[in-house]
């Protein structure tokens, strides 16, 4: 619970790879978990 909260609070710098919180979590965690990460984006903030 407390790390769902320390993730949601995550600022994931745009355009910043290198020691992005947010990209290092899906890397080592959701990657090797999940084998995939997709974004969904409405049309309106530029579709998929």
């Amino acid at each position: 619970a407390e790390v769902n909260v320390k993730i949601k609070k995550a600022y994931c710098p745009p355009k910043i790879v290198e020691g992005n919180p947010c990209l290092d979590y899906i890397k080592y965690i959701i990657f090797p978990w999940f084998g995939k990460f997709e974004v969904e984006r409405e049309e309106k903030n530029g579709g998929n």
